[in-house]
């Protein structure tokens, strides 16, 4: 079955999109249980209260927008690893990973700020990938910081990833002044730019206070049996990640042991402002699902095949379970 996810041809991409379809049939059919986060549309300065308008009016049509535009997004975040060779070969394992475990609830399925932020957060990684072997460095470093304040504009909190990301420029070359300043140029750019319409417009207060929204903890659990769930079945998943990534580390080069290192750094912090909202779980959750996808893709690529094949079952069960006999 696995196999087919190691092919780069249309039988691969059409497994993958028979299996969206199924684990997102629950969302389909019932697209009243998307609109349940109440913080999925709010922005630091952009104004997307029209998307959540739609969502209310159309439901159906939102939720398959949504579902599709993951989709395509899963696929990217699959084909940065090829392009860096962050697996020993090409496969499809990061994209079945981020479909299935953004199939447990519905919030993390919404086309909003946290699924805006989280892509051009990733876009952003993607750059600092790229830094290992580019001619260009002061380019893609000034892309970074461009990036990254894009992903401030849907959720401030994402700013922690700028000293984190500037970081990892030095994991990967050596320190340069100038790289690192086009870093924080890109950065500024689009708020100063943001920051002088709304001034223009009379709107900087308003903008500026709306920090308060994204500067708060969960004071609530939404369906607290479903939440432990998951959570303990994450924990699981991410200890045979662990594991699988022990046994293959020796067959990877340095520099791509240094890869996955970040990734795991990327996903502790991005766990962190993940969980700066009122609920859980949020849509914001999604911040920390993309890497976590990336890391549980190594635990379809354990040396028995028999594991690998229960992975992927015991997931897709547990995904299935939690949807058509837990949530309501």
């Amino acid at each position: 079955m696995l196999q087919v996810f190691k092919r780069n041809d249309i039988s691969a991409y059409t497994a993958l999109l028979f299996i969206a379809l199924l684990c997102k049939m629950k969302y389909l059919l019932h697209p009243s249980l998307m609109i349940t986060d109440t913080d999925a549309f709010d922005t630091f300065f952009f104004h997307i209260n029209a998307w959540r308008t739609f969502l209310v009016n159309n439901p159906l049509f939102y939720t398959f927008l949504s579902i599709t535009v993951q989709f395509i997004f899963a696929l990217y975040v699959n084909h940065v690893l090829n392009v860096q060779k962050m697996h020993a070969q090409k496969n499809h394992f990061a994209t079945l990973s981020f479909i299935l475990v953004t199939s447990f609830f519905p919030q993390f399925n919404v086309l909003g700020s946290a699924f805006m932020a989280n892509m051009f957060l990733f876009i952003a990684f993607s750059y600092v990938l790229k830094l290992s072997s580019t001619p260009q460095p002061r380019k893609w470093c000034f892309n970074v910081g461009l990036m990254l304040s894009v992903a401030v504009m849907f959720y401030f909190p994402v700013i922690l990833f700028l000293p984190l990301f500037m970081l990892f420029f030095w994991i990967f070359r050596p320190f340069a002044l100038q790289e690192n300043v086009a870093c924080i140029l890109g950065f500024l750019t689009p708020v100063y730019l943001m920051l002088a319409v709304f001034y223009l417009q009379g709107r900087l207060p308003q903008a500026l206070a709306s920090l308060n929204n994204h500067l708060q903890y969960p004071s609530k659990i939404l369906q607290p049996i479903p939440v432990f769930i998951f959570i303990g079945i994450c924990i699981l998943l991410m200890l045979i990640s662990v594991f699988v990534s022990n046994q293959n580390a020796f067959k990877n080069a340095i520099l791509t042991r240094k890869k996955w290192r970040i990734v795991n750094v990327y996903l502790f912090f991005a766990l962190i402002i993940a969980l700066l909202s009122t609920q859980f779980p949020s849509s914001y959750f999604i911040l920390a699902l993309t890497p976590f996808s990336i890391l549980l893709s190594q635990s379809f690529q354990n040396r028995k095949e028999k594991w690998n094949i229960f992975t992927f079952f015991f997931l897709m069960i547990s995904v299935l379970s939690m949807q058509w006999v837990f949530l309501k």
